[in-house]
């Protein structure tokens, strides 16, 4: 049996997740599987240690519905035309409604599970069967936050035990996971251990911070400087934007709120326009997937098209935080921005958010490239290393053999 501390980011296009120490990023999409199981030369060790881009799996859920259907799961998905991509609901932007969420996280916990089996023992039996105890923190958007949501998403999970059978060459293995402890927190929140905490009892100090030293004169800035400021964070995703409101560690929902708004509006157009002079037929997934990787042969081109399409998303962004901040009686000290969509819309938002800083007195700490994707999942991650197994532990002697997080 494995038992895994699990981060779990559910981005509405990328799914991060933290699993025992090791990142693990993938596409947010599925696809539910009809045909036959596709044959192959590769060695079952090589499928094996490749096994999270070739996802085949069976699950039984009862948070799934009575049916069990088979499915790819993220790079796998995206690696057969045949069937519809399942991407997450950008505009409804309801997680703990969803399915996706579920069946992404299960499948990615299941083959890491397989994958130390394998190398534990450097082989895998047909019919091998691997239990799994999961403790996990996740998030939900600070619009959709409240406790019920927060409860309805954990139960999805809690409440059932998930059985997984993966289809790898010529054999099967099950899983079985089992979720012990679900923390449900609020986006947002966990990105503060991000920016506070280098996750080993100190406070973060490296280049995060070395572009909002230059802006604002600092000699020197750690986590400490952030460690009681109000900040309002611009977390800005694919079809949402998050623009939660902490001190300290505490988040403040009646000054927290999300947008349907994203980078994933002007993708869509971009991706309409590039599909119209291209003569191409590129989902919106697959449109990301050649804007996020400079190797792409379509790389440049999809850029030029997002160009012409993102200054309109980036103005309703600025729109949206003046209206918080006016909101807030511009009671902030930062604003800090990040999110895979941060990135795409610096050149056209940073010094616009800056100026309007100097106007309201407050600072911006826009979260370089290189980490401003992960600063969820990390910070879930910091989150899990300094405090889940007092949480299990507390909940374990509240409950008994019944553990949950509220």
């Amino acid at each position: 049996m494995f038992n895994f501390k699990v981060a779990n980011d559910n981005g509405n296009s990328e799914h991060k997740m933290i699993i025992e120490g090791e990142v693990i990023k993938q596409p947010n999409v599925y696809k539910v599987f009809t045909g036959e199981q596709p044959q192959t030369d590769e060695t079952l060790q090589k499928l094996v240690e490749d096994l999270n881009n070739n996802i085949l799996v069976k699950i039984e859920s009862k948070s799934l519905g009575t049916e069990a259907f088979r499915y790819l799961v993220g790079n796998s998905a995206l690696s057969t035309s045949k069937g519809r991509v399942k991407n997450m609901n950008i505009e409804k932007n309801k997680k703990h409604e969803e399915k996706l969420p579920l069946i992404n996280t299960l499948g990615l916990i299941g083959a890491q599970a397989i994958k130390r089996k394998f190398a534990e023992n450097e082989t895998i039996a047909d019919g091998t069967t691997i239990p799994v105890v999961v403790d996990m923190t996740t998030a939900i958007p600070a619009s959709v936050y409240k406790k019920s949501n927060a409860d309805q998403f954990e139960s999805m999970f809690t409440d059932s035990l998930h059985e997984l059978r993966f289809y790898i060459k010529d054999i099967s293995v099950n899983v079985q996971i089992t979720f012990r402890f679900v923390k449900v927190t609020q986006e947002g929140v966990p990105a503060l251990f991000s920016i506070i905490e280098n996750g080993e009892g100190k406070f973060r100090n490296d280049d995060l911070f070395d572009e909002f030293k230059e802006e604002y004169s600092y000699e020197k800035v750690t986590g400490k400087h952030f460690s009681d400021k109000k900040i309002l964070h611009l977390d800005i995703g694919e079809g949402t934007t998050e623009l939660t409101y902490t001190q300290g560690y505490a988040a403040h929902a009646a000054k927290s709120s999300g947008v349907p708004l994203g980078i994933g509006q002007a993708i869509q157009t971009a991706t309409d326009l590039f599909n119209e002079g291209e003569d191409l037929k590129f989902s919106r997934q697959l449109f990301s997937n050649h804007l996020k990787n400079p190797l792409s042969d379509y790389h440049e081109e999809a850029i030029l098209y997002l160009n012409q399409s993102k200054q309109v998303v980036a103005q309703d962004l600025l729109d949206e935080v003046e209206n918080k901040v006016r909101e807030i009686n511009a009671d902030l000290e930062v604003l800090v921005v990040y999110g895979g969509a941060s990135i795409l819309l610096k050149d056209s938002l940073y010094e616009k958010l800056v100026n309007l800083g100097k106007k309201r007195k407050f600072e911006v700490l826009w979260v370089p490239e290189k980490y401003a994707v992960e600063m969820n999942v990390q910070g879930m991650h910091i989150f899990n290393t300094i405090k889940l197994e007092q949480l299990v532990k507390e909940a374990q002697e509240n409950q008994g053999d019944t553990i949950t997080s509220k």
